[in-house]
């Protein structure tokens, strides 16, 4: 059995007072493991704490046996001591006037699968996932994938121009996908979060025609197709957004 997963959140900046409690996960043994319901008249949230005293920390657990998050509080021990690989502690060890490389945001990817998932779902079911994902009672996402084109998370293999040596992108043309199952889902979470969330595009593969090999998986693109393989990213970043 997995251990449990620790998160350690740090708060060092003001936030609107919104601590509540937290409805708690439904949980649902299922063969793979253990799930948290969620229907349309009940799903567990993570409401965002009040910020902590300076030395205060929130602990967040997740396991098999306690799905969904569990919160505590503590506070951080300032003491010389070092300890050794036969200590029995897990040691966090925090230098604020360090910093690294900065976090953009945490989040999913937009895909066909997931939109065709949650279209099949009654409008409140919908509202409930997606407030789960990018609500202020959710995690918050604030980081989006938006696929350019077709992924292994589609139902069939497309791209933007499937028109054969179109090196031009006369034919460039996104897809009955985007107006069906990515594009709203990007506008409900964008309606949903409190947070300004950021897209990222990302091509799966290149059209077949542009290959090595004709086809959508394998192969490499041929280098007199590299100016049109940008071109393409460059149309599909403008008729994403």
């Amino acid at each position: 059995m997995l251990g449990p997963i620790v998160f350690l959140l740090l708060f060092h900046y003001t936030v609107p007072d919104v601590m509540s409690v937290d409805i708690p996960c439904a949980a649902r043994q299922m063969e793979f493991g253990t799930v948290c319901v969620c229907n349309s008249s009940y799903c567990d949230t993570v409401t965002r704490p009040s910020p902590l005293a300076t030395g205060s920390y929130y602990h967040y657990t997740t396991s098999q046996d306690s799905p969904g998050f569990t919160r505590t509080t503590g506070n951080f021990i300032v003491e010389d001591r070092v300890y050794d690989d036969n200590d029995d502690h897990i040691v966090f060890t925090v230098n604020p006037s360090i910093e690294h490389q900065e976090i953009l945001g945490f989040g999913g990817s937009f895909t066909d699968s997931s939109g065709i998932v949650i279209s099949n779902m009654s409008t409140e079911v919908q509202d409930k996932i997606m407030e789960s994902y990018f609500g202020a009672t959710g995690v918050e996402y604030n980081f989006g994938r938006v696929p350019i084109g077709g992924s292994d998370f589609s139902v069939r293999s497309y791209t933007y121009d499937d028109t054969p040596f179109d090196g031009d992108l006369t034919h460039f043309s996104i897809a009955e996908e985007d107006y069906k199952y990515k594009i709203p889902l990007i506008q409900k979470a964008m309606n949903i979060s409190p947070r300004n969330i950021k897209l990222i595009g990302c091509a799966w593969s290149s059209p077949s025609w542009m290959k090595t090999n004709g086809a959508a998986s394998s192969g490499y693109l041929l280098s007199k197709y590299y100016s049109s393989w940008a071109k393409y990213h460059i149309k599909g970043r403008l008729e994403l957004t």
